[in-house]
């Protein structure tokens, strides 16, 4: 009876990898936290790689995390566990939902009574033509009232215009992970930002996209390689299975400098161009242990005047040609990485290191475990990390190439110069859920903004922060992660003798399908 009961079980986790609706859905599974804390399922990630977003054809997650339970009338069915629409056949499948994050909040202490809100209206579209073709478009459109230290960030890294003196007048701002920004009403941004994708899967070994959806490398909460923070960008990613134990995947994307170009012959000033792309290298020799090589390139395209050629490694697919032609001569930066993972029970355990090919003083560093089912409790996960990354890792000396785009990091939201200590847990229990997340930095050498296109002269900062976010609500929409919710937010800045506290509680509406990094 007992090896029955296991042959079942394994059987069970097999049909997650199976086709839903008879064939195999092509697109890319949110990068949101949430549905991280499922794919990294120790029993159920065997094959998988950390390159994010990962394609429904790879496995069946929806089915994985479905609301099983039985609802009696057409308008509970369709709020708790369906999109707005669905329409299927033998070979198609058409979904379209709306897609909401509305909250409203206030600051303790706040003598202004200044109200902090986010509006966010927008839809949702994933159309799969057979098995081979998958599309979906998104559009979110936003105002915004943030906390002021958030609000400082977003304004820091605004576009830069070019005066006569050769300094710059900072305008707007950058919102992470969306867009540029314009004001809207007293201290507020108003925004609006696409993402859209085709994913066409030819054969098991290949798959190739087209699209803007952010990308991740990495098992943690953060990623020491390449994150989802920055401004959404158009890429072209090519994933290639070469055996079951080989995975190798390359992307080349378009990004911006936000530096207006002093000469035009348009109404509107271009920005700089900024190119970029990545080589991924995964490689599982057993169950249970994988390793994975990363590089990271910024290609040189000229400065604020001049324009130059893409070099010609730009258009090569081959890992490591960019550090011996063109990042000697200056024409690009490069950033290296290795990264290691080891899942033993319900645990995994991870590492990345990163740092630049000529400088073997500056290392970045990870370590970290996910624990599913933890304390024994279903729906449960537990997260540690922690992150050092020293300044100047991410840094070219040609500012204009450093590791990021639209002015905000390509790898960790902080750029360089910190030590991070992480924690998370997060419970559900039928529709009920809970979680807390805790940040501690020892900042050493930090440089706000020393990523940006421009020279400045940065003060170092040394000091610490705590972060505390706590948060309860229901599970209304597993398909689309729809929460209803009440937050609690603390930080505690402790900056040479300057002590700046922020505690703000918010409660809200929300469609959660990617990550937001405002509890910097």
């Amino acid at each position: 009876m007992k090896n029955k009961q296991g042959w079942c079980k394994r059987f069970g986790y097999a049909l997650l990898f199976l086709p839903q609706f008879v064939f195999a859905q092509q697109n890319w599974l949110p990068l949101h936290q949430d549905f991280k804390d499922h794919l990294y399922r120790t029993e159920l990630n065997k094959q998988l790689s950390s390159l994010h977003p990962v394609s429904e054809g790879q496995i069946n997650l929806h089915y994985l995390i479905r609301d099983s339970s039985k609802q009696y009338y057409d308008l509970t069915q369709k709020l708790f566990k369906e999109h707005l629409l669905e329409v299927s056949d033998t070979d198609y499948s058409l979904s379209i939902s709306p897609l909401l994050d509305i909250s409203l909040g206030s600051r303790f202490g706040d003598t202004t009574s200044t109200r902090y809100f986010n509006n966010t209206r927008g839809y949702l579209m994933e159309l799969d033509l057979g098995t081979k073709v998958s599309f979906s478009s998104m559009y979110f459109e936003n105002q915004n009232r943030f906390l002021p230290y958030y609000d400082n960030y977003v304004r820091n890294r605004g576009e830069r215009y070019p005066r006569p003196d050769s300094t710059y007048i900072v305008d707007n701002g950058v919102v992470p992970g969306a867009a540029r920004t314009k004001p809207f009403k007293t201290g507020a941004f108003d925004y609006g930002y696409a993402i859209g994708n085709v994913v066409y899967a030819p054969n098991k070994k290949w798959r190739v996209s087209l699209g803007n959806q952010q990308m991740f490398v990495g098992y943690g909460h953060r990623s020491l390689f390449l994150s989802d923070h920055s401004v959404p960008n158009i890429h072209l990613r090519n994933d290639i299975h070469i055996s079951p134990k080989l995975q190798y995947s390359f992307a080349r994307a378009r990004s911006l400098n936000l530096l207006r170009r002093p000469n035009r012959t348009t109404v509107e000033a271009f920005y700089e161009q900024k190119p970029y792309g990545f080589h991924y290298l995964h490689y599982q020799p057993t169950e249970d242990f994988s390793i994975n090589i990363f590089e990271g390139i910024i290609w040189s395209v000229g400065d604020s005047v001049s324009s130059t050629a893409l070099p010609v490694d730009f258009y090569l697919p081959v890992p490591f040609a960019t550090v011996g032609l063109s990042n000697r001569s200056g024409q690009s930066f490069t950033v290296l990485g290795m990264e290691m993972v080891y899942r033993y029970r319900k645990a995994l355990f991870y590492t990345q290191l990163s740092a630049q090919p000529y400088r073997r003083d500056k290392f970045a560093g990870q370590l970290g475990m996910r624990l599913s089912n933890a304390f024994g409790m279903q729906e449960s996960f537990l997260q540690v990390e922690f992150n050092s990354v020293p300044y100047g890792v991410y840094e070219a000396a040609n500012p204009r190439l450093s590791f990021s785009a639209y002015h905000l990091s390509l790898a960790h939201p902080l750029e360089s110069g910190f030590n991070e200590y992480l924690l998370r847990y997060n419970r559900e229990f039928k529709r009920f859920y809970a979680s807390i997340q805790g940040n501690y930095y020892e900042f050493y050498n930090h440089r706000p903004g020393s990523l940006l296109p421009v020279y400045d002269q940065i003060n170092p900062i040394k000091g610490s922060r705590f972060v505390l976010q706590t948060e309860a609500g229901i599970h209304v929409n597993r398909k689309v992660n729809l929460r209803l919710f009440v937050k609690h937010l603390y930080r505690n800045d402790m900056i040479g003798s300057t002590r700046n506290v922020t505690s703000a509680m918010f409660f809200g509406l929300s469609t959660r399908l990617f990550n937001r990094y405002e509890a910097l």
